[in-house]
């Protein structure tokens, strides 16, 4: 019996093993193919190196725009509207000509919007809210505050017909956030045009579909007015 399993367990022995086997035609396969095994090993190290440099240097924009940004509003709040406004123009292009593609870019051109209408420097606000609203596009919240804020700067401009359209966006898209104050603004615009008509449907609407609004009681007067 004995002598029957040691038959066995030598002939096992002296059958070839499958996972040497199958090192060995890879070896063998290696050295076949030399300069295509060393040109393929070639293009994944590039491969590999790109990608980490990729995300070293994107990770490495985000920081310095950040850092650059939390300094150029500190000096903005430190002088005020307009001494500030005018001594951080030249770190927001510095910001939004590197990093426009970060996530810190996209907010200082909204930072720097906002503080251009702030300046009253109109005309810059404007350029950089359209701008901004390509950059959230996919975020309808974000998308009506810069709606509501272009809104805002056509009517400083006296762009009135711009600025319905765009308190319009706010009032026909699926967030709720700020459409009672869209409502109430395109009812001024149409008081300021001499539709009263048209006004006071604004006013009504906002009593009637935003009844926990701010601008609930400033409807009411309105309406009441006429």
């Amino acid at each position: 019996m004995v002598d029957k399993i040691s038959r066995a367990r030598k002939k096992e022995l002296e059958q070839p093993d499958p996972f040497m086997e199958s090192m060995q035609s890879g070896i063998d396969f290696c050295v076949k193919h030399k300069k295509q095994v060393i040109w393929i090993g070639s293009l994944v190290l590039i491969v590999v190196i790109v990608f980490f440099g990729t995300i070293y240097s994107i990770r490495s924009s985000e920081e310095n725009a950040s850092t650059l940004l939390a300094e150029t509003m500190h000096i903005y709040n430190k002088r005020g509207k307009v001494k500030g406004y005018d001594a951080v123009k030249g770190n927001f292009s510095k910001i939004l000509d590197k990093y426009s593609n970060t996530a810190a870019g996209r907010l200082a051109r909204v930072d720097y919007a906002a503080i251009s209408y702030k300046a009253a420097d109109f005309n810059k606000a404007h350029s950089l809210y359209l701008e901004a609203l390509d950059d959230f596009k996919d975020d309808s919240a974000v998308r009506n505050l810069l709606l509501a804020s272009l809104g805002h700067t056509c009517q400083a401009e006296k762009k009135y017909d711009e600025a319905d359209k765009y308190f319009k966006e706010i009032t026909n898209g699926t967030s709720p956030l700020l459409k009672a104050e869209a409502l109430f603004n395109i009812g001024m615009i149409n008081v300021t045009n001499g539709h009263e008509k048209e006004s006071v449907k604004m006013f009504k609407e906002i009593v009637s579909e935003h009844p926990d609004s701010l601008y609930k009681p400033l409807a009411e007067n309105r309406i009441a007015g006429n």
